[in-house]
């Protein structure tokens, strides 16, 4: 049995990548980069106060800091997928979303923006357990080392600090 933080740092080391069909390069360490990405994001966000408490909206700071990595990471021509990548790390465990209050999410849909993410969730809290270790800024730059060391080329890593 590991401790807490050994295993968020192993969880967020193994984000599930899903089905992209795009080949990612070794800026990336060869994976999709939407995920940790946004996790940086809401790391980035709690560190300055933007985010409080335990529960993440898709506010329009957030979405501002998940695209400006996006396009210092990726491309300018590319839009920056905010939307699916905060349903997709509905798929971790310690990430769960938190619907809209009578509207049942269309699992067909592919939420390409942020308008559609609204139409169906409110936003996401991370597990309580989690949360806490989010908040101490140790903690919190220990996950934000695994999510750099994981899935992005060592030149990158300045950006993010």
């Amino acid at each position: 049995m590991c401790g807490k933080i050994d295993c968020y740092l192993q969880s967020f080391a193994k984000l599930q990548s899903g089905n992209h069909n795009q080949t990612w390069t070794a800026d990336t360490c060869f994976q999709t980069p939407h995920k940790p990405l946004l996790l940086l994001a809401v790391l980035d966000s709690i560190d300055s106060g933007t985010i409080t408490r335990n529960f993440i909206e898709p506010s329009k700071r957030l979405v501002e800091i998940f695209e400006n990595y996006w396009t210092e990471v990726l491309s300018k021509e590319e839009a920056a997928p905010v939307a699916s990548a905060f349903v997709g790390l509905g798929q971790e465990r310690f990430w769960n979303l938190v619907g809209q209050p009578g509207v049942a999410p269309d699992e067909s849909a592919a939420l390409s923006t942020v308008d559609q993410l609204r139409t169906y969730y409110l936003g996401a809290r991370v597990e309580k357990d989690l949360y806490p270790l989010l908040v101490m800024k140790t903690t919190r730059n220990r996950l934000r080392s695994v999510l750099l060391t994981t899935y992005f080329h060592e030149r990158f890593h300045p950006l993010f600090l």
